[in-house]
């Protein structure tokens, strides 16, 4: 057995776990995983489970394959992983496995309805098929069920295993605990108990009496909603009626407030006439004109006093004031 050499590091750590492990199983040939981690020099736990969830991940891609059900597992290369062109971003592998299985359930439905109509002569049910095989072949895995019927082991996973379930459900066939799950018959259906079809009678005589009930819900139904209608006319009618008995309530009002105003109105505007009559006008007297400042000068023989600025500048500065110290270290 080849030994590469590589430290836990450049497994564990490394960008491309996976060009350690492929390099293995090219050189030593189908290996399990712990030929895998020993030929590695990989010792520790931790990047043994690191190698482990990398091979699930190849396995997903395709890139490597082991034999199912032997233990322990044994894996082999498949191929080379394509060369990544950068310019364009990998999709997740999430949604590419999402895609694989969507396409895999699709085909499996197109085969399961191909293998219907292949057996559609057989007038027994699926149930009765599956009850019979197992009775002949005493005890049987699902797996080997599907192939049984006709139809591959991918196919039945996806689309006749609920048909088992429900048998082992409603106690026809036992389940064999173990791996792979294993089924025993116990008894068939009881055909009288449950009738696959209703006799045509009692489907007219259902049907009647179904249409008899919507036509009585629905007849309470208009009765509601014209009891509804009646009310609702009657409550929209009294509170018009309560309504104009407010309005007239109101008017009655102002007008009996009105009544008892207009005396007192009336006296208002009789002492308002005495007053204005009583009230004498002032006499105007002569009118004082503002005297210019040329008028001033010549009647006082003094001159105006001279600020130190102009008017039409602010001022900015007195006379002996000092700039005061402000803390922020500038002056306003």
């Amino acid at each position: 057995m080849t030994a590469l050499n590589l430290t836990p590091a450049d497994i564990r750590g490394g960008t491309n776990r996976s060009a350690g492990i492929r390099a293995v199983l090219r050189a030593n040939g189908p290996s399990t995983t712990d030929e895998i981690c020993l030929a590695m020099g990989i010792t520790d736990s931790y990047t043994r489970a690191a190698v482990r969830s990398t091979m699930r991940a190849l396995k997903q891609d395709g890139i490597v394959t082991c034999a199912e059900g032997a233990k322990p597992l044994r894996w082999r290369i498949l191929r080379e992983p394509q060369e990544r062109n950068i310019s364009v971003a990998p999709r997740p592998r999430g949604q590419m496995w999402a895609e694989r299985q969507a396409t895999a359930y699709k085909n499996a439905e197109a085969a399961y309805l191909k293998w219907r109509d292949e057996t559609a002569a057989d007038k027994r049910s699926i149930g009765e098929r599956v009850r019979q095989i197992v009775k002949q072949l005493g005890t049987a895995s699902a797996d080997e069920i599907y192939t049984a019927l006709g139809l591959s082991p991918e196919v039945g996973r996806v689309r006749m295993y609920s048909i088992i379930h429900n048998q082992a459900r409603d106690g026809m066939l036992e389940r064999i605990p173990g791996r792979p799950l294993r089924y025993r018959w116990l008894r068939d259906a009881k055909h009288t108990a449950t009738p696959r079809h209703q006799p045509a009678g009692n489907n007219a005589k259902r049907t009647a009496t179904r249409l008899k009930r919507q036509a009585a819900r629905q007849a309470q139904q208009q009765q509601r909603a014209e009891a509804r209608r009646i009310a609702r006319e009657q409550r929209i009618a009294q509170q018009q009626l309560a309504r104009d008995a407010r309005q007239r309530a109101a008017l009655e009002r102002a007008q009996l407030r009105a009544q008892k105003q207009s005396a007192h109105i009336a006296r208002l505007a009789a002492a308002t006439e005495r007053t204005a009559a009583e009230t004498t006008t002032p006499k105007t007297g002569p009118t004082i004109q503002p005297e210019t400042i040329e008028q001033w000068m010549a009647r006082t023989g003094k001159s105006p006093e001279v600020l130190p600025n102009n008017f039409d500048e602010p001022i900015t500065s007195f006379p002996g004031r000092r700039p005061t110290v402000n803390p922020k270290g500038h002056n306003a």
